[in-house]
Formats: C-alpha cells, sequence, structure tokens
C-alpha cells in the first residue's frame, strides 16, 4: 500500500500512456507541479506541506492527492482478475437441472436452503437420499 504520495505516483510507472492510471497520474502531477513548483512559497499553506508552515514547502504531505492514482490501479487489478480468473463450476455426474437440483449458481456444489411442509413434500416425491433420510 501506498503511504506516500510518490509511492501512489509510481503505481503507474509500468503502465501505457492511454491508460487511465496514466490519465488519473498526469492530473495528479498537474495539481502537485502547481502546488510545488508554480504557486509562489509565500502562498503555500504549511498545513499541507512536508515540515509544515516553518519547513520549505517544497514537498506535499498528503496522500490523498494519490487517490486517483491508486483507485485506477485498483480497478485495472479487479478488471484482470475477472478477465482471466479460470472458472470450472462443479458439474460431478453432468449437469441435472430442475426441482430437486437446485445448486449454487457460482459454485455448483452448495444445495439451495429449503425447509418447511413443501419441501418435506418434495423431498418424498423424490427417489433417493433425501427420501430415505425423511
Amino acid at each position: 500500500m501506498a503511504k506516500h504520495l510518490e509511492d501512489a505516483l509510481k503505481l503507474a510507472d509500468a503502465f501505457e500512456p492511454d491508460m487511465p492510471i496514466q490519465q488519473a497520474r498526469q492530473r495528479v502531477q498537474t495539481v502537485l507541479d502547481m502546488a510545488t513548483r508554480q504557486m509562489p512559497v509565500e502562498h503555500r499553506d504549511g498545513r499541507y506541506y512536508v515540515g509544515g508552515k516553518d519547513g520549505p514547502k517544497d514537498k506535499l504531505n498528503n496522500i490523498g492527492l494519490g487517490w486517483p492514482v491508486i483507485l485506477a490501479f485498483n480497478s485495472w487489478a479487479l478488471d484482470a482478475v475477472r478477465q482471466t480468473h479460470h472458472f470450472d463450476a462443479a458439474n460431478v455426474g453432468g449437469w441435472q437441472t430442475g426441482r430437486f437440483n437446485n445448486k449454487d449458481a457460482l459454485t455448483g456444489r452448495e444445495e439451495a436452503v429449503a425447509g418447511g411442509e413443501e419441501w418435506s413434500q418434495t423431498c418424498k416425491q423424490c427417489k433417493g437420499v433425501l427420501a430415505v433420510a425423511l
């Protein structure tokens, strides 16, 4: 995790110029340049600079300024996982559908939670383990 503004900006170093993280970095860099190079030193509020009001006021101490870059990096990482994640749903014995095979949509393993009189009647109609359990 980035602890300093410079660390946040470095997250964008390995990305192509047209990617959102680079665009976010350019916007942050513009603000950084304005606050540390273009603004006259006597106009700089020491609360936002390393060293406070008596410091040189040449380096911002606000990691929050790096959030657009951190957010763009996080978005890129999550998109990469989503796009490249190999997903094998459980289908041991082939896929079975219908009222007696209500499986979790993501894993295909867990049975749907059920109960009550209707569920008991459904289980009695089912031939197999559920019918024997009742």
